[in-house]
C-alpha cells in the first residue's frame, strides 16, 4: 500500500512500479484500460525506473475501484480523504 501516491493540487495518482517489468506493466496498462477504460501513462522516475501515472481525468474511477480495500492508515493517500 505504500507504493503510491496522490499528486498534490490534482486528483491523479502515482502507481511506483520501480520493481515491475516493462511487460509487467503493459499488462497492468492494458487491463485497467480494458476492464474500466482508465487510460494510464508511463512516468520515468529520478532513478531512471518507470511508474504508472493515472491522470486526473481517471483518479475518480481509479479510487472508486481501490478504495475498499485501502487500510486505514493509507486513506490518507486518497484524494476523497484529503478534502480533494
Amino acid at each position: 500500500m505504500e507504493n503510491g501516491t496522490k499528486k498534490e493540487g490534482t486528483r491523479a495518482y502515482i502507481l511506483r512500479t520501480d520493481s515491475y517489468t516493462k511487460k509487467g506493466l503493459e499488462i497492468l496498462r492494458e487491463e485497467l484500460n480494458k476492464n474500466w477504460g482508465i487510460k494510464v501513462n508511463y512516468l520515468r522516475t529520478e532513478k531512471g525506473n518507470l511508474s504508472l501515472y493515472i491522470p486526473e481525468k481517471y483518479g475518480k474511477i481509479f479510487e472508486g475501484i481501490i478504495k475498499e480495500y485501502v487500510i486505514e492508515s493509507m486513506k490518507r493517500k486518497l484524494h476523497s480523504e484529503s478534502g480533494k
